[in-house]
């Protein structure tokens, strides 16, 4: 986890709910924005703790004894701290680590309505003590008006450099930056050429090198760190920077900005930040970037369903993603794009508030259906897919039943097979029907329930998830409870009554909890993954808690409240921070580490491969996975340096290593990969870099990131067939065939609206050409175009604004925390390609 994150509290007098543009990498998982609100907070009973047995694994024994060691009241009141800011009347924080390891922490003071910000003032405070105490420092940067949402910019790779941007609400309307390298000791100050629309972005390698986005929609570079500015473009839409030194933007090229032009945009790409620029897409709706994939939503005709391609030599050739087109009210979601594969989910036709998520080979190019009735309502602008960060292939997502109702599922192989949570063992179910544990997320924040924070996991804490939740048939809008797993999904135990804000500390060795109540008078912790949780009255008193914070990566020791005291001035904050440093009171050793294989909860016997039985225990996506973890029982300290590390086997390959290729399905309890009845015998045409191809395949694709050896083998290769390909849909780019999905679901789709019955374009229409068959051919091409393309009806529906970036931008949503975010989707809806 890259530090320099930053995080906002904010303690507004209304509720607003507003899109906030962000550009950090689609890799990252910690949101570098989070809003908290004073009147927001809901009304809830003070936890209660759950215990277990100390083996591994959540259990309904109450056979632990739970109570705290002696020491560990004192040890905490001699490590809590509190910090108020006096006569500091401001209704935001925004806080900023600075560094890995540095203890510097900025907090930005700031007023959230527009009339405030008017009339108040802005304070700049820094801690070097991981915010035990703090100083005013405002005097550093001429006590300066900073904006809250895009007014500070810290960058991850260099995390000593800070830019602090300033506006003059005089009619000079003057901006300006405050520039620091030295973890914000020091400030440099130089003139601003434009006014800020969105947060500056740091180039991802070069620390000197910021790109701005202005009110006139213009594009802005400086390499000197603020100090001269270059405008390298007009007129744009969408930006981003590249691998190495690319820069990709979205541009009109009659030089306006209207969503009319949307669907005329050109790509532009830059390898010399911005001095000279060519043309990689025409016809542009919106575009994004995800690993070693870059991909465009493309219309190749006014008012036609679009498409999406995908190129992985940044931009010089594209690949037409086998996916179903989508119409103006529908669209596409980038729920995960790394370098091994993409998941994407694809509306549904009409207002049906879900779709089908799909997974991609390692071109991104083959596509297949991973999951049916994905829930993604559009008015939402997210869903709750999330990743299970410390385990390979783990994910978490909602489903839609007939009945309208939502259910959690999981994946544990990388979207082969989604299945429902298990009940919770020391929980009971009430009736006959299914019994699951259903998990809120960002969807249950969005639709305002009382849920503060959704699913938490952090990389370095292996198997650890909290999430709030609810068990039976269904997910339940009633207040929720907090569940832990400690296997990566597989086992589950209610943890805490009623909703609390969560964070792992020290790799997992600590987990604290607050509750989320009107005030606040203790903290929960436990200190063996969540089976025995110990009270901890805080020895201030109460406190009204506005969001929680520890410092990304979940190495901290330490966690604050911020809010304000019951007994103070509603007007100024406090943060009371608690340490936990001391209650770990040695290193941990070898001898408080055991061996522990993941996915051996749900991967265990034999499979057959032939006429072999092969071992499949704890094997997952073709390893076998051997963590040191700490025992339940060991009291110490992990420690900054701590990184979870595996010893990973090769398994033999089985059936279930790979997913069934385009036209082949998988009934949920078997291995074998059965072809689609309209796709039998039936060959399926790629067009991949611009040359047709034809899929030759036994029904299986190796799933991406897969590590097995031996055993099942399955091939699946690409025929040349055509040397080019005939729909225009990118500059210099042509493609012969519209792949062919499923059922014709691509034509189904095109053909639905028009009331047409469903056309497909021939695959050999070439070797008709070749033998005379001209006129006849060029007639009924033209003839099925027209039908298509020309003779529907126009429905231009804008739901979103451009192709949606994984893992970026949060709302501004009331309900928001200040914690670690583990979605791939992001709240703000980056990651859409819309219509």
């Amino acid at each position: 986890m890259a530090a320099g994150t930053t995080l906002v509290l904010l303690l507004d007098l209304v509720l607003l709910l507003r899109v906030v543009d962000r550009s950090e990498s689609a890799s990252a998982v910690f949101q570098p924005l989070r809003r908290f609100r004073r009147n927001s907070m809901g009304v809830g009973d003070e936890s209660t703790a759950t215990t277990a047995n100390s083996s591994h694994g959540p259990s309904s024994e109450m056979n632990v004894n739970c109570s705290a060691h002696p020491e560990f009241v004192h040890k905490l009141i001699q490590n809590t701290f509190l910090h108020e800011f006096t006569n500091d009347h401001s209704t935001a924080v925004t806080l900023a680590w600075m560094g890995e390891n540095t203890k510097v922490i900025l907090a930005l003071t700031t007023f959230s309505l527009p009339l405030l910000e008017w009339l108040g003032r802005t304070r700049l405070y820094r801690s070097v003590n991981y915010g035990k105490t703090f100083d005013d420092i405002s005097k550093l940067v001429e006590n300066a008006h900073i904006m809250k949402n895009i007014g500070i910019s810290v960058r991850a790779g260099n995390q000593s450099r800070v830019v602090l941007t300033s506006f003059a609400y005089d009619s000079s309307g003057r901006s300006f930056t405050y520039v620091s390298k030295d973890l914000g000791s020091t400030f440099n100050k130089n003139n601003l050429p434009f006014v800020l629309l969105e947060a500056m972005v740091f180039h991802p390698t070069n620390p000197d090198c910021l790109m701005a986005y202005t009110y006139e929609h213009e594009l802005w570079i400086t390499e000197d760190l603020c100090k001269t500015w270059q405008k390298v473009h007009t007129a744009v839409f969408m930006h981003k920077w590249g691998p190495d030194n690319l820069l990709y933007l979205a541009t009109d090229p009659k030089g306006k900005v209207d969503r009319a032009a949307m669907g005329k945009l050109q790509l532009k790409r830059s390898r010399d930040f911005g001095r000279t620029f060519d043309v990689v897409a025409e016809n542009v709706f919106s575009f994004g970037t995800g690993g070693r994939f870059l991909y465009a939503s493309i219309f190749h005709s006014q008012n036609s369903p679009r498409v999406v391609k995908v190129s992985l030599d940044q931009g010089d050739s594209w690949t037409v993603a086998q996916l179903p087109l989508v119409e103006k009210d529908q669209f596409y979601s980038v729920l995960m794009a790394d370098n091994s594969m993409i998941f994407m989910h694809v509306d549904a036709e009409g207002d049906a508030e879900n779709g089908t998520v799909y997974a991609s080979d390692d071109r991104g190019a083959i596509f297949s259906k991973s999951m049916e009735h994905h829930y993604f309502p559009s008015n939402k602008r997210t869903s709750d897919f999330t990743k299970v960060n410390s385990l390979r292939g783990v994910y978490l997502s909602s489903q839609v039943l007939q009945d309208g109702n939502v259910k959690t599922v999981i994946t544990y192989d990388q979207g082969g097979v989604w299945q429902s949570l298990p009940k919770p063992q020391n929980v009971e179910c009430i009736g006959s029907g299914e019994c699951h544990l259903h998990l809120h997320g960002a969807t249950s924040m969005l639709r305002h329930l009382p849920v503060p924070q959704t699913t938490l996991s952090e990389a370095n804490a292996v198997g650890i998830i909290l999430a709030h939740g609810s068990v039976g048939e269904v997910l339940s809008s009633s207040e929720p409870d907090v569940y832990v797993s400690d296997d990566g999904g597989y086992t589950w135990a209610r943890a805490l009554r009623k909703p609390h804000y969560y964070a792992i500390l020290d790799s997992g060795g600590v987990l604290v909890a607050v509750p989320k109540t009107d005030y606040v008078s203790s903290i929960t912790f436990s200190l063996d993954e969540g089976q025995c949780w110990h009270p901890y009255n805080l020895p201030n008193g109460t406190m009204r808690v506005m969001g929680i914070y520890s410092e990304p990566g979940a190495h901290s020791f330490s966690i604050g409240l911020w809010g304000y005291l019951s007994s103070g001035s509603v007007n100024s904050w406090v943060v009371v921070t608690v340490d936990f440093r001391e209650l770990l009171s040695r290193p941990c050793n070898d001898s408080d580490y055991v061996a522990w294989t993941a996915h051996s909860a749900g991967r265990s016997g034999t499979r057959a491969v032939g006429a072999e039985a092969v071992s499949v225990q704890g094997c997952m996506l073709g390893l076998r996975q051997q963590f040191n973890r700490l025992q339940k029982e060991s009291v110490c300290r992990n420690g900054r340096g701590y990184q979870a590390s595996a010893q990973a086997l090769s398994c033999k390959c089985t059936k279930r290593d790979y997913i069934c290729d385009y036209g082949y399905y998988r009934d949920p309890d078997q291995d074998d990969c059965q072809e689609e009845t309209a796709m039998i015998k039936r060959p399926l045409h790629i067009c991949i870099y611009g040359k047709e191809e034809v899929l030759l395949t036994q029904g299986y694709r190796k799933i991406p990131g897969d590590g097995c050896e031996g055993g099942f083998t399955a091939s699946d290769s690409f025929k040349l067939i055509s040397k080019s390909c005939t729909y225009t849909l990118l500059s210099n780019q042509t493609v012969t065939s519209l792949p062919t999905t499923p059922g014709a679901v691509t034509t189904e789709v095109m053909a639905k609206a028009s009331g047409q019955k469903p056309h497909r374009l021939g695959p050999h229409w070439g070797l008709f050409l070749a033998i005379g068959i001209v006129t006849l051919l060029l007639v009924a091409f033209t003839i099925l175009i027209t039908r298509r393309y020309c003779c529907r009806p126009s429905r231009i529906t804008f739901l979103y604004s451009q192709l949606r970036q994984a893992d970026e931008d949060p709302i501004e949503d009331p309900h928001a925390r200040l914690v670690p975010k583990q979605t791939y989707h992001d709240d703000s809806d980056d990651d859409l390609i819309d219509g």
